[in-house]
């Protein structure tokens, strides 16, 4: 059993057994596509099946990385079909709406998390519905960028936070993400720390766990719910533009 179908089970009961009706698990991290044939459709099916009949718990396929309208949903409807079949009972497989359009069974739906738009959303309907399946399949489409900014978010320059190392009875390992269909967001694994190598650039370094660079950049802000460090909107906007001006780019005022 590989760590993330390990995740899923653990998380699944856990919410079930809290009381709570959908969860929604991402599974883009390394291959939706195998995750959905193998383990949703596969290893994980009875168990999903049966916190659904005993709790009505649903779990919701949480889709990422990748064309949302070209790629991703109308992929992932098929390979549900592909695999459980249009059995017509939403206990088992697939089924046909009152309008005949196909719905995933009962414990499962689908969400789209990228890429995501006001515009997007009606073309994505759109793709779902020519090719037979009905809207209702989608759980909810959101895109965490986009939610209190438009035009500039954090995806403007491809940044997120994403853990890097674990550790395991005892021991150190290396996790990260590398999602099969966007490869512009592999993330790094190990120890990490920023540094300013010898031209002056900032770079991330791999160090031994639990240890800093001696030229770390590194300035711990929050641990542990508490606030260590704290800067004025005029101090950050400072450094921000003596930082940049190295480039000869001012931001907040003068000349280029």
């Amino acid at each position: 059993m590989t760590a993330q179908e390990a995740c899923f089970r653990h998380n699944m009961r856990e919410w079930a057994g809290e009381g709570y009706k959908i969860g929604s698990f991402i599974s883009d991290t390394f291959d939706v596509q195998e995750t959905i044939r193998r383990q949703w459709c596969g290893s994980l099916l009875p168990l999903v099946r049966s916190l659904h009949e005993r709790h009505g718990f649903r779990a919701v396929v949480r889709l990422d990385s990748g064309n949302p309208i070209a790629e991703m949903v109308i992929r992932a409807l098929g390979d549900f079909r592909a695999v459980l079949g249009v059995t017509g009972n939403p206990k088992t497989g697939l089924y046909a709406n009152k309008k005949g359009y196909l719905v995933l069974p009962d414990f499962f739906r689908i969400l789209q998390g990228d890429g995501v738009s006001l515009e997007v959303i009606p073309e994505i309907d759109r793709v779902v519905l020519a090719a037979g399946f009905s809207t209702e399949c989608i759980a909810t489409r959101g895109m965490g960028g986009r939610n209190l900014h438009s035009g500039v978010n954090r995806d403007t320059q491809r940044t997120a936070q994403k853990p890097s190392i674990v550790r395991v009875a005892g021991s150190w390992r290396h996790t990260a993400k590398a999602p099969k269909d966007d490869p512009g967001k592999v993330s790094r694994g190990g120890w990490l720390d920023l540094i300013r190598n010898d031209h002056g650039d900032y770079e991330t370094v791999e160090v031994e766990p639990e240890t800093s660079h001696p030229r770390s950049e590194l300035v711990t802000v929050f641990e542990d719910g508490v606030v260590t460090t704290e800067w004025t909107l005029a101090e950050i906007r400072a450094r921000a533009e003596a930082e940049l001006g190295r480039a000869g780019y001012y931001p907040f005022g003068g000349d280029v």
